[in-house]
């Protein structure tokens, strides 16, 4: 069995004997540095709110820090835009995301304890109401790899509930 497939059943038997849905709990603004894990059956709603929650504090343009993500969704599309915080100077136009169809969601590439790059192939599209979607890699940038790995999770719980 692949080592990915042996971690899912891992984190699945886990979890499923915790009576709540995230070992952490978050408040809106609080700091996530010392979260490790979450589960990977949570429900469309849940995994929004980690989503949006995980991205715009830990989520970071593809090339640089220099640039955080700010992401919302906009009914069942998600929207990222890259900014800078220190003048919220926007670097270009918002990405929308739809989760239903998600080509390809490769493992977190771990480079070091403070950075990780998720790279995954979604239908995206820079006008939601034109309806012109395209095939595109998304490369989110993650100060902390655990983050990274329940990101990429809740991505994929995320197209699971949406097909």
């Amino acid at each position: 069995m692949k080592t990915t497939h042996i971690r899912n059943i891992i984190v699945f038997v886990l979890f499923s004997m915790l009576s709540t849905p995230f070992l952490f709990s978050q408040k809106a603004g609080e700091s996530a540095q010392g979260m490790t894990s979450v589960t990977t059956s949570r429900g469309s709603g849940d995994a929004r709110s980690f989503i949006v929650s995980s991205i715009n504090n830990h989520g970071y343009y593809h090339n640089s820090f220099k640039w955080k993500l700010k992401a919302s969704f906009e009914g069942s599309y998600l929207g990222i835009v890259p900014y800078n915080p220190q003048n919220n100077k926007v670097k270009e136009e918002t990405m929308y995301c739809d989760f239903s169809n998600l080509y390809t969601s490769g493992n977190v590439d771990v480079r070091s304890n403070n950075l990780a790059f998720i790279n995954i192939y979604v239908a995206s599209s820079r006008n939601i109401n034109k309806k012109k979607w395209k095939k595109e890699k998304l490369v989110i940038r993650v100060d902390n790899p655990e983050i990274a790995k329940s990101l990429l999770d809740a991505f994929q719980d995320l197209n699971r509930s949406l097909r």
